[in-house]
């Protein structure tokens, strides 16, 4: 009898283990789609469609900084520069070196006139990445 309630504990335990990782699966497969879709927007030009996908897909994973990263991308290009520097900042938070992220948060600061924080931005991005293409391009080297 003790045999049979541990095998039906471990059934169980399967079984709860399984439904989980079948519920991770979806949510990911959810994501995945909704990325596809705001992308495949994104690439036309209808920036505030893609992200209202992205937004969905984010509030399904929250810790998604790819999601964050693509949502400051569209809003950049409705310029709107503060809301898309917010996204960044999600952006590295969760990546610390994301050599894009500091570089669109440049563009945003010159876009808005913050000359003094893009050089910051700047001089901090290449000292942590001295020697790289794309930071020295902003020298102009």
């Amino acid at each position: 009898m003790k045999t049979c309630i541990s095998n039906a504990k471990y059934l169980f335990l399967a079984f709860i283990i399984s439904f989980a990782l079948s519920y991770c699966g979806n949510n990911e497969s959810l994501v995945n789609a909704q990325i596809e879709k705001g992308q495949a927007l994104y690439e036309r030009g209808l920036y505030r469609d893609a992200i209202q996908f992205w937004e969905k897909a984010l509030k399904i994973s929250s810790d998604n900084y790819r999601l964050h990263f693509y949502i400051a991308k569209a809003y950049q290009q409705l310029t709107q520069f503060d809301t898309s520097t917010r996204h960044l900042k999600q952006v590295i938070a969760h990546k610390n070196d994301d050599i894009d992220a500091y570089l669109m948060m440049i563009q945003n600061n010159l876009y808005s006139g913050r000359y003094e924080t893009a050089k910051q931005i700047s001089a901090d991005l290449e000292a942590r990445h001295p020697g790289n293409a794309n930071v020295s391009a902003l020298r102009g080297d």
